[in-house]
């Protein structure tokens, strides 16, 4: 096994070394308004070998033959820089990244007993996540969630590996299936939300793509004659014959045939409505995205290489508007990433309430909050305030929580939600405070101390939230892995509105009569530094959000209430909307930012809903069909808000 893995990797690297390719082009695709405009760039001009890529966000990893081992290497989109993550002197390979994490297959402690690595952005933490003495590779993650392919059970050299999966929030490791080393060409696991596919090939009886749900630890065959396949949220997208594309919706159990071209086709990725994939039409290897909301086939890559046939694109991952790739043109790989943008935005984003799902129907909800394919909210169809939960994959209501008192501003990260109780006269208060229901566990606990607390946040381990003390309002922090309770602020101002992202806390601080307002704005609190800082300016600012480098917020400046954006790593305000009426509550994901716009009398009202901006092609559009649109929330391509027309209120969503 271990001279296997040797010769394997090392025929990897000779074949990277000898293949290239020969034009750079861009490529424009114009089919009836929906097909869009793909606007090539180089991501790495080094003359090593550049491969196996991942994306999120705006950060690109791949590992790196330049130093004469493999290393793992990132581009930071928002601020044009590349960054070195390993530099131990074995190889480090075939990473994966989610928000601030990454992982990969690491070597340093023995060639013939690879462990999984994990890198952490926020606090420049590297950390060993097995130890095993056998072989562990191929790792993917997402959220609080590492897997991975595992020899510790091999079972007489037959080829058989266990699927592992890490909990980080747990600090345990769980063998959640057992499937073969090496199934043809067909990927390693992939993970999205509480779900894991892959490709089972150990014997005939077994063939076929499953599908496993680690919140109830159900195994699920979805087809017998699929391979390679691909997971975002409720769908999978795998291939028959090696030649046609096909679509899995889990929540109704339908299967959907989406090519037309029988040409060869392998590395298939998925985000939101948009595929990817390899393809051998040509004489080599191009990238094609299909997207299921249109139909519509797109030709992604155009560079010719009729001098090799063998030479071409390979591996593309995508994520919102983004493709990237390992690419031959230059006689050696190169990251390359193709931008997606339109001329005319395509019609499922035309503002018409077809393009819109409700989620409630009991007309009295609040709040929404999203992570993945969960929906939380707070509903009065009971008489007082109940926490529910909506899960997308099955198509499920749960009622969290059941008490007479009012629960309320739920948020959710991973299987964990947590919102305020507000305590209630029955008993005189003393279950006011914050607390959280892990949805995996079904346990319920209470986080902060009986004191008033309120306006929690949720991201990883850590818990934020305002909580009262000794007449003062500032901001707390709890830590699941460490069960302690840490004060952020102190001031005698109120700090409320908490938000988190990784190591960073931001909040509102409301100023106040003994200093005139002018400490009234956006700070931000970095747990790895112990710094603050001022994020906004000294105008009246509200109800901060964040997202890797960037701080979106509301903030009243000349009469207008518009919303502004702080990007960290350049350390510049950008105006985001003009206008003259309330554009209130943001929140962002990724590139996307989204609001309420509170109309005005200047027009009606009708200018009232939901709206977003993409950052990345600087483009506003309409959320929302109707005018009385709130409070939105954003999760990748899903936007949810509150539809309230006083005498009824119901959670709607949208895929972009």
């Amino acid at each position: 096994m271990n001279k296997l893995m040797t010769v394997y990797k090392t025929s990897l690297i000779s074949i990277a070394l000898a293949l290239f390719l020969v034009l750079s082009t861009a490529s424009t695709v114009t089919a009836e308004n929906v097909s869009p405009t793909v606007t090539e760039t180089r991501i790495t001009s080094n003359v090593s070998d550049q491969m196996q890529p991942d994306i999120y966000g705006d950060k690109i990893v791949w590992h790196d033959t330049r130093n004469g081992n493999l290393d793992i290497y990132m581009y930071d989109l928002s601020t044009s820089k590349e960054i070195q993550i390993t530099t131990n002197e074995s190889w480090q390979s075939w990473p994966d990244i989610y928000e601030d994490r990454i992982v990969w297959e690491d070597e340093r402690n023995g060639i013939s007993s690879p462990d999984i690595y994990m890198y952490n952005l926020s606090t420049s933490e590297e950390t060993q996540i097995t130890t095993n003495e056998s072989l562990q590779f191929n790792p993917a993650i997402y959220g609080d969630k590492i897997i991975w392919q595992d020899f510790r059970e091999n079972r007489d050299g037959d080829g058989e590996t266990d699927i592992y999966v890490y909990d980080l929030s747990a600090h345990n490791e769980t063998s959640i299936a057992t499937t073969a080393l090496g199934c043809w060409d067909n990927p390693h696991p992939k993970i999205c939300g509480d779900k894991v596919v892959w490709y089972d090939c150990l014997n005939e009886s077994r063939f076929g793509i499953y599908v496993y749900e680690l919140s109830t630890n159900k195994k699920t065959l979805i087809t017998a004659d699929g391979s390679k396949p691909a997971i975002y949220g409720d769908k999978i997208v795998y291939e028959k014959d090696s030649v046609n594309l096909y679509l899995y919706n889990i929540s109704t159990s339908t299967e959907t045939k989406i090519s037309t071209n029988e040409s060869y086709k392998k590395s298939l990725s998925i985000y939101g409505n948009r595929i990817v994939w390899e393809d051998y039409r040509s004489d080599h290897p191009d990238i094609y995205m299909y997207d299921i909301s249109t139909s519509t086939e797109t030709r992604i890559t155009t560079n010719e290489s009729v001098d090799d046939p063998v030479a071409g694109t390979y591996n593309p991952v995508i994520y919102g508007d983004r493709i990237v790739w390992q690419d031959y043109r230059n006689r050696n790989s190169d990251i390359y990433m193709a931008t997606l943008t339109w001329s005319q935005e395509p019609p499922q984003d035309d503002n018409n309430s077809s393009n819109e799902t409700r989620i409630t129907t009991s007309g009295s909800a609040g709040g929404p909050s999203i992570y993945s394919d969960k929906i939380v909210w707070e509903d009065y169809r009971s008489g007082n305030a109940d926490i529910y939960m909506y899960d997308r994959s099955t198509s499920k209501e749960t009622q969290i929580t059941s008490s007479p008192d009012n629960q309320t501003h739920p948020a959710i990260y991973g299987n964990r939600v947590v919102w305020q109780d507000d305590g209630g006269e029955d008993d005189g208060g003393t279950n006011h405070g914050i607390f959280m229901y892990d949805v995996s566990t079904k346990k319920k606990m209470r986080i902060s101390p009986t004191e008033l607390a309120y306006d929690p946040a949720i991201y990883g381990n850590r818990i934020v939230y305002s909580r009262t003390r000794s007449g003062n309002t500032d901001v707390y922090m709890y830590d699941l892995s460490t069960s302690k309770e840490t004060q952020i602020t102190s001031s005698p101002d109120a700090q409320t509105h908490p938000a988190i992202y990784g190591n960073r806390i931001v909040w509102q601080d409301d100023g106040g009569e003994d200093d005139g307002w002018v400490n009234h704005g956006i700070f931000m609190y970095d747990i790895s530094t112990k710094k603050k800082m001022r994020i906004s300016p000294a105008e009246l600012a509200y109800q901060p959000a964040i997202y890797g480098n960037r701080i979106v917020y509301s903030s009243d400046r000349n009469g207008n209430i518009d919303v502004y954006m702080y990007d960290l790593s350049t350390k510049t305000e950008t105006q985001i909307t003009s206008s003259p009426d309330k554009q209130a509550a943001p929140a962002i994901y990724g590139n996307r930012i989204v609001w309420e716009d509170d109309g005005g009398e200047d027009d009606g009202g009708t200018n009232h809903g939901i709206f977003m901006y993409d950052i990345s092609t600087k483009k506003k559009m309409r959320i929302s069909a109707n005018e009385l649109a709130y409070q939105p929330a954003i999760y990748g391509n899903t936007i949810v808000w509150l539809y309230d027309y006083g005498y009824h209120s119901d959670i709607y969503m949208r895929d972009i």
